[in-house]
């Protein structure tokens, strides 16, 4: 006796055959949730780069309190907390976007769905990548100089020249 062919099993990958259309890109309903931790990392980033000036500003000044350096910190330091909440804002968004069909169809297709499907006639996947990459790096680069300015009380630039100095004679 021979075992029944499966017949249901999995399609077979390359090029569909001349007689049949090709098959349909799947589209997903909603987002793929995301994990932990990409939830929350640009959140912690931001309020590290915070407190990490408000630590040195108390290390600058011996008798100014914690909080006291905290309630300064929160008026001149303020564009990190404003970062902080646009990326709270952006996480309320993709928490919405993965338990809402037609809420993620309407981000993912109208707004941003034309800059998507330009940019990927455009670009490669790997050239995208590499762009989104350096990008990334950029910021990073461009908070640290911004944060580095702030507690050396010079311009961003030039904290950047003066770190690696400070580092090397610590």
């Amino acid at each position: 006796m021979t075992a029944p062919v499966d017949t249901a099993g999995p399609a077979p990958e390359g090029l569909t055959p001349p007689d049949e259309p090709p098959h349909a890109k799947k589209v997903e309903a909603t987002r793929k949730p995301m994990s932990f931790w990409a939830r929350i990392r640009l959140i912690a980033l931001f309020v590290l780069a915070w407190f990490i000036i408000v630590w040195a500003s108390v290390a600058d000044n011996p008798i100014l309190p914690f909080s006291d350096a905290a309630m300064i910190q929160l008026y001149d330091s303020q564009w990190l907390l404003w970062l902080a909440g646009l990326e709270l804002v952006r996480q309320v968004h993709f928490f919405i976007s993965e338990r809402s069909a037609s809420y993620h169809r309407f981000w993912s297709q109208r707004v941003f769905g034309g800059t998507d499907r330009a940019l990927r006639r455009k670009f490669s996947d790997w050239t995208r990548f590499r762009l989104a990459r350096w990008i990334k790096i950029i910021a990073f680069v461009v908070l640290f100089a911004v944060v580095a300015g702030q507690i050396l009380e010079t311009s961003p630039i030039l904290a950047l020249f003066q770190a690696p100095a400070l580092l090397y004679g610590a």
